[in-house]
């Protein structure tokens, strides 16, 4: 699902929840009074940790956490915002001056997800949010995918523009772009799941591409129907065998499944054709199969840097490797440097202990 596709149902959404603009109204009239340069001196920790309950921000999730450091010293914190909230300087020079840990003024815990919502109730039509779920999302677009890769201050100048005009030209407030970042953020394209089962998913037993590839068939499942399917393919368990870490992070920590109506559902942003389904689920198998091997191969003492290199080349099926990928350097004998050594090493070691 595109950008802009998200964002004709964020106005959709504003339409048909009328408590949304309440609640944009209410929060900004309320904070934008609280943080109001005019008003800092008068500023508890009190009323700032108020500020970070989602029960009264209504829109920013886990900022409590750092509440605390953030206002340890609160005469430091009230000058932190000052600066922040000073229009006479540039917001780069602002955000570098309390942000660069080398400046006199830095401020720890008080990061990009803390600071940008106080700029965006004070100044609800210049400055956006960044957080994690938006800088995600921002890679997901391609909107500005290398956020991270940059000084906050320089990355949050470059990227402002362009969501700024983007907010304007969509008649959408950049308290409603949140929304729709996040609901960019917490979807998925086939691309997307692709990607996590290949690269980023690391799981140690076969219960991650077993949950997935059994929502890939089934297109919905009960917890259950789940546990069961995981019993199934590790008999060694117990007959009441559940596990939890498979919904931990594929619900909670990476989203790629959500739970409805006490069912189980992959969360993606538009369904599959049947080939992407069919390719998906293959690959799930193939990393069974990888799971199932390792457990194998540790049970005949293998060391951990063997299995490494195994996974590495597990990870590689199906692409094209460049010579100096497989042989190493020109001219190089170490084998730290050579993938395929290594792997003749590996498979003469299983060789020998099989």
């Amino acid at each position: 699902m595109d950008l802009h596709t998200i964002i004709k149902k964020a106005h959709i959404e504003w339409k048909q929840n009328p408590s949304h603009a309440v609640d944009e109204l209410e929060v900004i009239s309320k904070y934008n009074y609280m943080f109001n340069p005019k008003n800092i001196n008068n500023l508890t920790a009190a009323n700032y940790k108020s500020f970070l309950n989602f029960r009264n921000n209504k829109h920013w999730t886990g900022l409590e956490r750092q509440g605390s450091e953030i206002t340890q010293d609160m005469q430091k914190f009230k000058n932190t915002l000052k600066l922040l909230l000073d229009e006479t300087i540039p917001i780069d020079q602002r955000i570098r001056r309390i942000r660069d840990k080398d400046s006199p003024e830095y401020h720890k815990g008080f990061g990009t997800a803390y600071y940008t919502p106080i700029l965006l109730v004070v100044y609800p039509i210049k400055y956006p949010v960044i957080n994690r779920i938006v800088k995600d999302a921002l890679q997901k677009t391609g909107l500005y995918p290398d956020y991270d890769s940059k000084p906050e201050w320089v990355a949050y100048v470059e990227i402002l523009p362009k969501i700024v005009e983007l907010a304007k030209r969509n008649s959408i407030s950049l308290w409603q772009m949140d929304w729709v970042w996040f609901n960019i953020s917490s979807t998925l394209d086939y691309g997307g799941l692709y990607n996590f089962i290949s690269n980023t998913m690391d799981a140690k037993t076969t219960y991650q591409p077993l949950m997935i590839g059994t929502l890939l068939k089934k297109g919905i499942a009960s917890k259950e129907d789940i546990d069961e399917k995981i019993r199934q393919e590790n008999p060694d368990k117990e007959n009441d065998f559940a596990s939890q870490e498979v919904y931990e992070v594929l619900v909670d920590k990476h989203k790629i499944v959500k739970l409805e109506a006490n069912s189980y559902k992959l969360n993606l942003a538009q369904p599959l054709t049947s080939i992407q389904t069919e390719k998906l689920v293959e690959l799930c198998n193939q990393e069974i199969v990888r799971i199932r091997e390792i457990k194998g191969l540790k049970g005949k003492n293998v060391s951990k840097t063997h299995l490494d290199i195994l996974k590495k080349f597990h990870k590689k099926t199906g692409k094209y490797l460049s010579a100096e990928e497989i042989y190493g350097k020109k001219g190089s004998l170490d084998t730290k440097k050579s993938p395929l050594l290594l792997m003749k090493m590996l498979m003469s070691h299983i060789t020998c202990i099989t």
